[in-house]
Parts: structure tokens; C-alpha cells; sequence
């Protein structure tokens, strides 16, 4: 709507009439932005989910804790990461490369036209978000609740077993103490740069971050993250006293919908599962025919975008993704994929600091025909 407004008053004399329709369509757009900003939703926006009813809230413990495994796993995907541990809850024979697998990161790239970068994920479409995808493809049956659902994670919605709407602080924290006391570790979405007992002063306030609530009691709230700086006592079942946690994640409401969806305030989200025998998984062979079947175009992903600014891209994510896909590889016996990918990752991990000239110079001599041959040995 701006550059058309612009355009027209370039265009003609700025009369009356030009100003007014001018300051009209400013006005509607700051009021459009605002309440994307906000996260408002009309009530018949919100997916027809039923409310979940299989989490007992009477008679709930004073206290509750759960042995959840801690998985380490590589780059910025603390999304992923958290759902790993969760999980291997269940199943304690999950690796954090196959959980990547599974949630399509590892062969697959897209071009973003608007930011002008590549990106190590399947396929254009956003509705294919890597955290839903890793559920999908464990057979997970998930429970998702907030105190808001903004329209940008609304899809994400559509897609649980069930749902908890709660505006209340007392009610969301009612909801978690149930789902662990039920024997269900949480995901939820917190604002790192206010929880100083877990991070110190080491992340600014708006430090979005997603961690696996283990237990609580009347004082405080467990948390699991690999995250730490130095984590002197590990990052298994760390202690953050009650209020500071409900700060932080009541915070996210807040947040603007960098990534095009917003979790919080209050998010939260817990498998409806809570043994292994009850996942749905799909087979090995299968995730390797959805990943063979992703980078199908990969030739043609890096030609739509190898005269844009390379330097935006993160080359060392694509590094740590496909190191990670690797590792799954030769967990399934194709070591000499693993071996053509691990080339390819080498070659990611020293294109960070290269020019532009240079960078595109490597896509076509090394990068593609590296990660054509691996896709042709698995």
C-alpha cells in the first residue's frame, strides 16, 4: 500500500483530495500493521480445534518431576532441540540427527526472494514449518495452548489434537503443573533476557528461546536447555524460581512475528502420547525418500538466487545441518552419502568470510556437485 501511495503523489499534484486519500491509506495501514503487531484475532479466525480434555487439573501434586534426557544438537534450533528431549522421554533410543532428519532439515533449500538469502529448509511452502513437520513425522499427537493465538501460528493450530485457551496467569500455570504431573514434559516459549537465574546477564531483554519444562514445585519451575553459556550444574532440571519463570514467559506475547508466527503469551505445547509404543513414526527409508524427493531441485534453488547478496547467508547453519544429516546417514548404513555430504559441509563451513565472487565461484564447482553426488548414493 506505501509504495503505491508513494508512486501516486510522485505522480500528480498533491491537491487536497490526493493529500486526504493520501493520509487515509497511511492511516489503514498503521492500523493493519498495529494489529498484526499485537497478535489480535477475530474469534471465527481460531481453528475449530476441540478443547482438550484427556489433562486431569483436580487433586494436582504440590510437587512433580520428570527424568527428561538432555540432547544435544547443533545450530540456532532450540525448537527442535526441545522437542528432541521430549521425545526421548519416550523413547530413549531416539538420536538428535535423526530427530533432525525427521524434521525435514538436512538435504532440502530454499531461496527467499524478500531477504535476498538461501536457507537450509525443504521447500518454499511456510505452512511446512520444521517443528510441525518433526511431529508429523514421529506420528506425535500434540497439545498446543496460550493465552492468545495470533494469526500467524493459527495453521499450526489446526494441526493439534487438541487446544487450551487460558488468559489467566493462575490457569496457565494450572495447566502446566497438570501436564507434568501427568507424566508430560513442556515445550514452551520464553523471553531469555529475563530469566538472570538460568542466563545471567548474557542475553538482552526479547531474547526469543524455547526450552522443556521437567518439574516444579511450590517455589519454582525445571527447566532443560542446552543454552547455557557455562551451566556450572548442567542443563538438565535447572531450578528458576517461580515468578521469574512466569515472566518470562508470559513475555513473548510481546514479541513481533519475526519468524511469521508468534508463541505466546503462555505457550505451551505437550505430546498427547506418553509412551513410545503410541508414536506413529514413519520408517527410516521413508524420511530418506522425503528428503531425496525435497532437494530434487536443489540445482535450480541455487541458480534462482546466486547473483543476490551472499554474505547474508548463513553458510555455517548449512554446515551444521548437514553434518547433522550426515551423522543420520551413517546411522543407517549410507556411509558413502555421509562421506559426499560431509565434503559438501566442509566446503559450507569455509564459504562464512569468502566475497560474493568467490562464494558463487564454490556453489558451482564444488557445493552442487558435491550435494548431487551425495543425493545419488542414498
Amino acid at each position: 500500500m506505501m509504495p503505491l501511495a508513494a508512486s501516486h503523489i510522485r505522480s500528480h499534484p498533491p491537491g487536497k483530495n490526493t493529500r486526504m486519500l493520501t493520509i487515509i491509506a497511511v492511516l489503514a495501514f498503521l492500523q493493519v500493521a498495529t494489529l498484526n503487531c499485537k497478535g489480535v484475532t477475530d474469534a471465527e479466525d481460531i481453528p475449530d480445534v476441540p478443547e482438550y480434555q484427556a489433562l486431569s487439573t483436580e487433586n494436582i501434586p504440590a510437587s512433580a518431576h520428570l527424568d527428561v534426557p538432555v540432547l544435544m544438537g547443533r545450530g540456532p534450533f532450540c525448537q527442535i532441540t526441545s522437542l528432541a528431549m521430549m521425545i526421548a522421554y519416550l523413547d530413549t533410543t531416539v538420536t538428535m540427527s535423526e530427530v533432525f532428519a525427521y524434521s525435514g532439515l538436512g538435504a532440502g533449500i530454499m531461496f527467499n526472494e524478500w531477504h535476498q538469502w538461501f536457507r537450509p529448509l525443504p521447500e518454499t511452502d511456510p505452512a511446512l514449518d520444521y517443528h510441525y513437520a518433526l511431529l508429523q513425522n514421529f506420528g506425535i499427537r500434540f497439545v498446543i495452548g496460550a493465552g492468545d493465538f495470533p494469526r500467524g501460528y493459527l495453521w499450526f493450530v489446526e494441526h493439534a489434537k487438541g487446544k487450551l485457551t487460558y488468559t489467566e496467569q493462575a490457569d496457565a500455570l494450572k495447566f502446566l503443573r497438570a501436564a507434568v504431573a501427568s507424566g508430560r514434559p513442556l515445550q514452551v516459549h520464553i523471553d531469555m533476557g529475563l530469566l538472570p537465574s538460568m542466563y545471567g546477564s548474557n542475553c538482552p531483554e526479547g531474547s526469543s528461546h524455547f526450552v522443556v519444562v521437567t518439574g516444579y514445585d511450590g517455589e519454582a519451575v525445571y527447566l532443560n536447555d542446552v543454552n547455557l553459556p557455562h551451566a556450572p550444574d548442567g542443563y538438565k532440571h535447572v531450578r528458576i524460581p517461580l515468578e521469574e519463570f512466569m515472566n518470562a514467559w508470559r513475555a513473548p506475547g510481546n514479541f513481533p512475528e519475526i519468524f511469521g508466527w508468534r508463541a505466546g503469551p503462555y505457550y505451551m505445547l505437550f505430546f498427547d502420547q506418553r509412551s513410545a509404543g503410541a508414536l506413529e513414526r514413519k520408517s527410516r527409508s521413508e524420511i530418506l525418500a522425503m528428503h531425496k524427493h525435497w532437494s530434487r531441485d536443489l540445482r535450480a534453488v541455487f541458480n534462482e538466487g546466486i547473483n543476490s547478496d551472499l554474505t547474508k547467508t548463513n553458510w555455517g547453519t548449512f554446515g551444521q545441518v548437514r553434518e547433522s544429516f550426515a551423522d543420520f546417514l551413517e546411522e543407517n548404513g549410507n556411509t558413502h552419502a555421509a562421506d559426499a555430504y560431509r565434503i559438501a559441509v566442509w566446503h559450507y563451513y569455509n564459504m562464512t568470510q569468502l566475497p560474493d565472487d568467490q562464494i558463487r565461484s564454490r556453489i558451482n564447482t564444488v557445493i552442487i556437485p558435491w550435494e548431487e553426488e551425495a543425493r545419488k548414493r542414498y
